[in-house]
């Protein structure tokens, strides 16, 4: 929050979520592009579906698509209704979620971003949708950006780039940044360890946000996954650039607390040079636990405990609020 006291609550700024169609895409993303994702998280997707996990390996030694197909067709966890979703979530105490979009599409030919979108719109108070772009065709994502803001009320910007092999740091995406910053969208940026081995881990280094972050400094970066394993050099990033934060999504917090976890940077710095700059994320489907379940980790980290509010809510509700989004609390 703006005056910096505490609040209620947890608000998660990185998830993925939406009915069968969603899914479909999102992981048919994977099968084209990484399908190496698809086999180091196979555990947890078959749980969430519900199939045989050896059938799935079988399908997907042979065909990606036909492992995500599987999952889609066979499998009974992706039926979750809007409303019991978002009822879960208010259940679980979590204030705000940002579900992030993503320009692939499934067999139906849906624009997931656009389901995404409807999902928020149902519940404008708990729910907020971050475009998805492309970086392969950035002409035509800044104008995605520019018409979804108008008409789907999206709250920011959601880019990987392991996914199509092009770096943040390409002066080829100008025109995407330069949209964000001109409308004043956040964007999040993945960063650190991806598993598409087709491509060179470098590709998500977080140094690449740093050039992003000096060609536009009125652009608000999140550094999606915390940036780990350089956590020294996203520490360094965030010290560097006042409108950078950093996220911590696909990690668990107990973990970030053990000797030699590579976090000990951002935990040496969190009641110091990155006070208000560290936001909670669960991307909860990579995990066995729920987004509530791993925010409360974050209170074994031995931090203050303004510091852990902060983190768990009070940080994401101001810069939220900062994109124009009107956060109820």
């Amino acid at each position: 929050m703006a005056d910096g006291s505490a609040g209620p609550g947890i608000i998660d700024i990185c998830a993925v979520h939406g009915d069968r169609d969603v899914w479909e895409a999102y992981l048919t993303g994977f099968a084209i592009a990484a399908p190496d994702y698809l086999d180091k998280f196979a555990e947890p997707l078959t749980r969430r579906a519900e199939v045989d996990l050896e059938g799935y390996r079988r399908r997907l030694a042979a065909d990606p698509h036909s492992a995500v197909h599987y999952l889609i067709d066979t499998g009974s966890g992706f039926d979750v209704a809007d409303g019991d979703y978002i009822a879960g979530l208010r259940a679980d105490g979590i204030t705000h979620q940002v579900l992030h979009g993503f320009p692939w599409r499934g067999r139906s030919g849906a624009d997931a971003n656009r389901s995404i979108a409807r999902l928020a719109a149902m519940a404008p108070d708990l729910l907020t949708c971050w475009l998805g772009v492309s970086l392969r065709a950035p002409d035509e994502a800044a104008s995605q950006i520019e018409y979804a803001l108008r008409d789907w009320n999206i709250g920011g910007v959601s880019v990987s780039p392991f996914w199509e092999a092009v770096p943040a740091s390409d002066p080829a995406l100008a025109p995407i940044f330069e949209t964000a910053q001109q409308l004043n969208l956040p964007i999040w940026i993945h960063a650190g360890q991806n598993f598409n081995r087709s491509i060179s881990l470098d590709i998500s280094d977080v140094r690449n946000i740093d050039r992003v972050a000096t060609a536009f400094p009125d652009l608000t970066i999140l550094i999606g996954h915390g940036g780990w394993p350089w956590i020294s050099d996203a520490v360094a990033i965030v010290q560097r650039h006042p409108n950078v934060h950093l996220e911590l999504s696909s990690h668990s917090p107990r973990f970030m607390g053990r000797a030699g976890s590579g976090w000990e940077p951002l935990l040496a710095q969190a009641r110091g040079a990155l006070r208000g700059r560290v936001l909670f994320g669960a991307s909860a489907w990579v995990s066995r636990l729920g987004p509530a379940d791993l925010a409360v980790q974050i209170d074994e980290l031995g931090l203050p405990t303004d510091i852990a509010a902060e983190w768990r809510h009070d940080n994401a509700a101001w810069l939220l609020a900062g994109a124009g989004r009107k956060m109820m609390d």
